[in-house]
């Protein structure tokens, strides 16, 4: 899974998901710079379905996740298979925290 990271996701979020200097002063224009992925930033704290949606815009270097839904070079399965990948690279308490928020949505959909 790491060599689709490095291929999908490196260039922009960091070879070690360490995100691009200034990404917190970049809050609503992401396109300056990636948040890290390594739950040190704020995904920890979207729900899957949000993340995925990001993903699914792919994204070009310096302008962000800005496409047309379905722009990525990643299939459904891919896409939640690096998800799960890069959750794994979070601290147990943001994991924990993610799970719960997806599970609360899941939940109040039902």
């Amino acid at each position: 899974m790491s060599a689709l990271y490095g291929n999908e996701c490196a260039s922009c979020h960091g070879a070690d998901l360490e995100g691009r200097p200034g990404w917190r002063l970049s809050l609503f224009d992401t396109r300056s710079a990636a948040p890290p992925l390594n739950g040190t930033g704020y995904t920890p704290q979207m729900p899957d379905q949000a993340l995925l949606s990001v993903m699914d815009r792919g994204a070009v270097y310096g302008f962000g996740h800005v496409g047309q839904l379905n722009e990525s070079n990643l299939t459904d399965s891919e896409a939640r298979a690096l998800l799960a990948w890069i959750k794994t690279h979070w601290p147990e308490n943001e994991r924990r925290y993610n799970e719960r928020l997806n599970r609360m949505l899941s939940e109040r959909d039902d």
